[in-house]
C-alpha cells in the first residue's frame, strides 16, 4: 500500500524543518564574538597604504595574551602577526563603572586596483574567530 500523499508532504516537511534547524544550532554555536569592528577605510589608490585597525571584544582576552593574524592576497605585505594590545580603566567614584578593551592593527600595499579583502584571524578564552573587511583599490 503505497503512502497517501497528504501523508508523504508532510514528512518531507517535517524533515527539512530538522535540517534546517540542525543548521541554525551548528551556525549559532561558532559565533564567538572576539571581533567587534574591523576597519581597513573604503577606497585607496593604488601604491597607497591601506591601514586597518580592529576593535576586540571587552573581555576575550582578559588575563591571558593572544595573537592576531592578519592575511592580505595580493598585498604587500600579503600577512601579518601582532599582539592585541588591551587596556583597562575605570570611572570615578562614586557610581565606578570599569571596562576594558583590546585592539589589533596591520598595515599593507596592493599594487593592482580592484575590490580587495583583508582578513582578521583573533583567538581568544571563547574560541578563534575571522573577521573579514573589503577595500576598493583604484587606479591613480
Amino acid at each position: 500500500m503505497a503512502p497517501k500523499p497528504l501523508t508523504l508532504v508532510l514528512g518531507l516537511a517535517l524533515f527539512g524543518l530538522l535540517l534546517v534547524g540542525a543548521k541554525e544550532r551548528l551556525s549559532v554555536s561558532a559565533s564567538t564574538d572576539l571581533v567587534e569592528s574591523v576597519d581597513c577605510g573604503e577606497r585607496v589608490a593604488v601604491g597607497e597604504k591601506v591601514s586597518c585597525s580592529a576593535t576586540l571584544a571587552d573581555d576575550a582576552f582578559r588575563g591571558q595574551s593572544s595573537s592576531t593574524w592578519w592575511s592580505a592576497p595580493g598585498g604587500n605585505p600579503e600577512s601579518g602577526v601582532g599582539q592585541a594590545a588591551s587596556s583597562e580603566w575605570c570611572s570615578p567614584e562614586p557610581n565606578q563603572v570599569c571596562g576594558g578593551g583590546a585592539s589589533a592593527g596591520f598595515s599593507t600595499v596592493f599594487d593592482k586596483p580592484g575590490e580587495k579583502t583583508i582578513t582578521l584571524r583573533v583567538c581568544g578564552k571563547s574560541g578563534c574567530e575571522r573577521e573579514p573587511a573589503e577595500v576598493e583599490v583604484s587606479r591613480r
